[in-house]
């Protein structure tokens, strides 16, 4: 199974980019599986990388990382 973090680095004012790369990076060490920390760039930035990622693979969870409007993208 692939895991996205959907992360927008203008959610709640401040960059927590490298926050929650840390602390993927430590649930996921050792552990099986693979996953990308991405960091949105615009507007709907989320619905395109979700959608081409889920042409690539056959199990995709997706992590919204970020305020109401990045879960909207993201569902």
């Amino acid at each position: 199974m692939r895991h996205l973090f959907i992360v927008n680095p203008a959610a709640g004012g401040k960059d927590s980019t490298d926050f929650v790369s840390a602390k993927v990076a430590q649930f996921f060490s050792g552990k099986e599986g693979d996953f990308e920390i991405y960091s949105t760039k615009a507007p709907m930035d989320a619905v395109k990388k979700i959608n081409y990622e889920a042409q690539l693979c056959d199990e995709l969870r997706v992590y919204a990382c970020g305020g109401d409007g990045t879960l909207n993208e993201c569902v």
